[in-house]
């Protein structure tokens, strides 16, 4: 009877144990990892958690105009702003600490809707995608990010009606890099028009030609401060 009695009481507590345990497995699961975007290659984002824990290196919002020309040079087609972010050490980079991830957010003021944003200098990098809508509650995810075949632009597509439209605001954009330095850069805000605005974007590799330039430059150097020396 006392046997009986403790597995009966037992159960429960087995149940929940179980419950938690599926948990647990699900919230991992639900955890996705940032999809490879190699270039030429065009990919459909997963959701990241928020950047908790993350250290912020630089931040700019920036303003944008833009003008329908030539066919309407009186009428501004959308105004907005762009906010960049650099990162390291962001929750679900694959790269781990000391690479920079970088975030974009996207308010469209209108009148018009917007198609596409465009960020550069990724070439000669390995970058993966993710996006954030809890950073940015009713943040519009893109319906695809494409990479041309050189690597160096990245692009996030709204080309599903209704767009980006009017007073809305992008998903938290993210690309996650195995580049360890960063500068200024200029993105591209699309519809039939275009405007630019300041960003952010990884350091660019020298060329393999500039590269020789420099060792043959240091070569040099090194030669003439011999010849000093045995002068």
């Amino acid at each position: 009877m006392g046997l009986r009695s403790k597995s009966v009481t037992s159960r429960p507590f087995a149940v929940a144990l179980l419950a938690a345990a599926l948990l647990c497995w699900v919230s991992s699961a639900a955890r996705a990892i940032p999809v490879p975007l190699p270039p030429g290659g065009t990919v459909t984002t997963t959701q990241s958690a928020p950047p908790a824990g993350a250290t912020l290196l630089a931040s700019n919002a920036q303003n944008f105009v833009s003008q329908d020309m030539p066919l309407n040079p009186n009428g501004t087609s959308y105004t907005g702003s762009l906010t960049s972010n650099v990162f390291t050490n962001y929750p679900g980079s694959p790269f781990g600490p000391g690479f920079l991830t970088f975030t974009y957010l996207l308010h469209n003021n209108g009148p018009d809707a917007l198609h596409r944003l465009t960020t550069t200098n990724f070439a000669g990098y390995l970058a993966q995608v993710e996006d954030d809508a809890v950073t940015s509650p009713g943040g519009v995810i893109p319906s695809t990010v494409d990479r041309d075949v050189t690597g160096k632009i990245i692009g996030w597509n709204y080309d599903i009606n209704p767009r980006l439209p009017a007073a809305s605001t992008t998903a938290v954009l993210i690309i996650h890099t195995n580049a360890t330095q960063f500068v200024p850069s200029l993105a591209s805000v699309i519809n039939s028009a275009t405007a630019g605005v300041l960003s952010y974007g990884p350091a660019a590799i020298p060329e393999p030609a500039a590269l020789g330039a420099l060792a043959g430059a240091m070569g040099l150097a090194v030669v003439a401060r011999r010849g000093r020396r045995n002068g």
